[in-house]
């Protein structure tokens, strides 16, 4: 795996993981619920990067919280799910960036449509991820 300094090995416990999910499933849930889009946009986000978090936990894996580790932690998610995801990690990613532009430039627009689309793919990596780590 390649960008192994935002990682650091550790063993995480069964429980530890699963807490990492359930609140990526409490974040996707509360986006289907708001009625404000960034609102929904921002819990998306935030429960995919939850879930990617315990998919690396799955793997012995802690992100470490340096500068552009949410950007490796999406691309290390893409080489760990292969081509199935790569488009959904992709939306992702471009998602990270529209985040970042909101937090620094104050400049994000969210349609209706978009958030259907972000709660989708979501949805499926939640799945997804969910499976491998139950197996």
């Amino acid at each position: 795996m390649k960008n192994r300094k935002y990682f650091t090995n550790i063993e995480f416990s069964n429980e530890s993981i699963h807490k990492f999910l359930e609140s990526s499933h409490r974040d996707y849930k509360i986006a289907t619920e708001s009625k404000e889009e960034i609102v929904s946009f921002m819990f998306i986000y935030n429960s995919i990067i939850k879930a990617s978090i315990a998919l690396m936990a799955h793997h012995g894996l802690k992100l470490r919280s340096i500068p552009g580790h949410h950007k490796i932690l999406l691309e290390t998610v893409k080489e760990l799910l292969g081509s199935k995801f790569q488009s959904n990690l992709d939306l992702f990613q471009d998602m990270r960036k529209r985040r970042n532009s909101d937090l620094y430039k104050c400049s994000i627009h969210i349609s209706k449509t978009e958030i259907k689309e972000y709660l989708k793919e979501a949805k499926a990596l939640l799945h997804h991820i969910k499976k491998l780590i139950d197996k």
